[in-house]
Order: C-alpha cells, then sequence, then structure tokens
C-alpha cells in the first residue's frame, strides 16, 4: 500500500498543522429520572488531517503532486505526525488540491487526509 511522502526535512507535515477527531454517532439512553446518558457509538475515533506545506522546492512539489494525483480514488498509509503512529487506511477528501507556485523555491500545496474505518 503506498505511503504519503516525507519532506527533505523528514517531516510529513509543517506547522501549523490540524488535526480533527470525530467520535461518529452518539447514542443516547434516557432514563426514568429524566436524566440521560450520551455515548459513542462509533468502533474507533477517525482523524482528518489538514495538510499545508509552504516553501517546497521543485522535487517536494513534484513528488506530493503525483502522490495526490496517483492516490485521489485510493486508499493509502499516513504516518500521524503528532503521535508518530501510522493510520493504515487514508483517503484524499475531495477531489481537489490547491497547488500554487509562487516562486522557485516557494510553492504551496494544501488538501485534507481523511481516516476510514
Amino acid at each position: 500500500m503506498p505511503t504519503f511522502p516525507t519532506l527533505r526535512t523528514g517531516a510529513i507535515t509543517q506547522y501549523p498543522a490540524t488535526v480533527k477527531t470525530s467520535f461518529g454517532n452518539t447514542k443516547v439512553v434516557e432514563f426514568l429520572d429524566g436524566s440521560s446518558q450520551r455515548y459513542s457509538a462509533g468502533a474507533a475515533p477517525l482523524r482528518q488531517w489538514i495538510v499545508r506545506l509552504e516553501r517546497l522546492d521543485a522535487r517536494e512539489d513534484a513528488l506530493v503532486t503525483a502522490f495526490v494525483k496517483n492516490n485521489v480514488e485510493g486508499t493509502f498509509v499516513f504516518n500521524d505526525p503528532f503521535s508518530g503512529i501510522s493510520a493504515t487506511k487514508c483517503a484524499l477528501r475531495g477531489p481537489e488540491m490547491q497547488n500554487v507556485i509562487a516562486g522557485e523555491l516557494n510553492q504551496e500545496s494544501a488538501f485534507v487526509i481523511e481516516e476510514l474505518p
């Protein structure tokens, strides 16, 4: 299975990196005394990373762009930059990748990666 590429610095993403965690459906149990208890009915929390890469050189930009183009509809492994744990089933959310070339060593990319159940 393909793995998301690392930058020349060894990093996966750049600061500021964003991760969101969702816990699936919430179930509510209502008791006779009028109180209630809520709990997550999902199997495990799922993460979503917003990846913004700036000041990439041409090699890094080509590597990331090729990876995104080749894995638009497939799944891949993504190493969580916060915990270091590999998420083994991830996909790109949405078909779009923003890519801006502002100079020789100033290329930018942005996209969203989500963990699948």
